[in-house]
């Protein structure tokens, strides 16, 4: 009789700690709903407006993650691509305008359009016209965000200037 209490008791115990295991434990569905809260928590108190290394262009120093390299290498690629030919036509005297462009996540960047420039110039013109020539810009790092390569949207001024300036 005791032994027959003895088992009992132990099958009590078995039945209760995998009651007690059923119980306490999270299906993969609520483990998931809880992973996909603290995600999506954490990604909303993240400053989306800035980013914690700028993209870099391969001559930037990595130590270095400010902007100055990359609006540097910006301006140089932007000043080689359209320094020949159309725009120097379209206008009359010396003007800037600022580009929007936006490098992606996997480091293409891409000419998106004119941000601003003066009334008096056509801005259709130039904007189809900086579309035509900054084609085939170079791959480079994207920028980051707490180690995380993601796509960011910069805007850069330009400086045009007629033939003989």
């Amino acid at each position: 009789m005791l032994k027959k209490l003895i088992i009992s008791i132990q099958w009590c115990a078995v039945v209760a700690l995998l009651l007690f295991s059923i119980i306490s434990c999270k299906s993969e569905d609520e483990k998931n709903s809880q992973a996909s809260g603290k995600a999506v928590e954490m990604f909303d108190g993240l400053d989306k407006k800035s980013v914690d290394i700028y993209p870099q262009f391969t001559s930037c120093d990595e130590m270095e993650q400010n902007s100055d390299c990359f609006y540097k290498n910006m301006h140089q690629l932007i000043q080689e691509k359209l320094s020949v030919d159309t725009l120097h036509l379209a206008i009359k005297e010396k003007d800037s305008l600022v580009a929007a462009f936006t490098v992606t996540e996997r480091g293409q960047i891409r000419f998106d359009s004119i941000a601003y420039c003066a009334q008096h110039l056509d801005r259709k013109f130039i904007d189809s016209t900086i579309q035509s020539k900054l084609t085939n810009l170079p791959q480079i790092d994207s920028a980051l965000k707490q180690g995380i390569p993601v796509s960011s949207s910069y805007l850069v001024p330009i400086v045009v200037k007629p033939i003989g300036q």
